[in-house]
């Protein structure tokens, strides 16, 4: 740790000058001992991860670590042979919306979207979450919201739902 002043010398008059910065010295890039695929091509900015997921991923989905909440339910999804796309963005009417799951079935797309209880049940959010959930709708897309209690405590019958949806829009698209 070292104080501003140390790190940017030529910031003398900053008024974070005297505050402590961490400094990190980071060795050479090494490669990866196999590429990481995409199953879609899709531009991708940057993806929070760990390094166990970094070394264990075997395509671009699994490197994300986001809330253990959807972790889960990605897990349980490649158990039963689901592949979504994760952290996909959309776009509509000018308004982007960040989804939990992507899946494209031949006549629909789905959105599953995993809400903890501690943001999700406040009443803007709440708010939030149905203005979300009609707008996509209104383009044809199938929302499906699960919360914490539902997949901590109930995962199989989230998996019904989704399964029963997949059927319903004809079944996935390859």
């Amino acid at each position: 740790m070292l104080k501003r002043i140390q790190l940017f010398p030529k910031e003398k008059k900053h008024p974070r000058k005297g505050e402590y910065y961490y400094q990190l010295h980071l060795g050479e890039i090494q490669k990866l001992p196999r590429p990481i695929p995409s199953r879609k091509l899709r531009r991708i900015v940057h993806i929070p991860s760990t390094l166990y997921k970094l070394l264990n991923a075997r395509e671009i989905n699994d490197l994300y670590h986001t809330s253990p909440l959807e972790d889960r339910m990605y897990q349980a999804l490649k158990r039963n042979k689901i592949d979504p796309e994760r952290q996909m963005y959309v776009c509509m009417d000018n308004q982007a919306y960040c989804l939990d799951f992507f899946l494209a079935c031949e006549k629909a797309s789905i959105d599953i979207e995993c809400d903890g209880e501690r943001y999700h049940n406040l009443p803007e959010a709440l708010t939030r979450d149905r203005l979300r959930n009609n707008h996509l709708t209104s383009y044809g897309w199938h929302v499906l919201r699960f919360g914490s209690k539902e997949i901590n405590e109930n995962i199989e019958d989230c998996l019904n739902v989704i399964e029963r949806t997949i059927q319903t829009l004809k079944g996935l698209k390859e």
